[in-house]
């Protein structure tokens, strides 16, 4: 994955976390309600899954060594300290683009597309655990 970045050109787009807008040069953007996932990766280090929220992980263009270095922080369920990547919680999430983005769910290639639009539903679901 990380060669297949080498000639990777980012494109710009909005990302809106309940209303506000910051527009940047993007790599890519992580939208989750889980710490964890793909073996112990955590790209959300700080996320809760019961708490109504969703967190964020944006990182702008950088350089192949800093997403490198970003991967391995997320190998470690540890936040990336840099200045090229920004964390952040919301119900609401928009992401706009004049580019087509490649868009994935739990790991799926779902479709491409230049908007999506990722929210928190209350009482959208129930999980049922046998024995309470």
């Amino acid at each position: 994955a990380l060669l297949s970045l080498l000639g990777r050109k980012p494109a710009p787009f909005t990302l809106t976390t309940d209303g506000a807008n910051c527009r940047t040069n993007q790599y890519h953007a992580v939208i989750s309600c889980i710490r964890t996932y793909s073996k112990g990766w955590s790209m959300t280090p700080e996320a809760v899954f019961d708490d109504g929220l969703l967190d964020r992980v944006s990182s702008e263009s950088a350089s192949v060594l800093s997403f490198g270095r970003h991967m391995i922080a997320a190998s470690g369920c540890k936040p990336f300290a840099s200045p090229y990547v920004c964390y952040g919680r919301g119900r609401t999430f928009a992401i706009a683009s004049e580019s087509t983005l490649f868009i994935q769910a739990d790991g799926e290639a779902i479709t491409q597309a230049t908007v999506l639009t990722v929210e928190t539903l209350t009482g959208a679901y129930r999980i049922l655990v046998p024995g309470r």
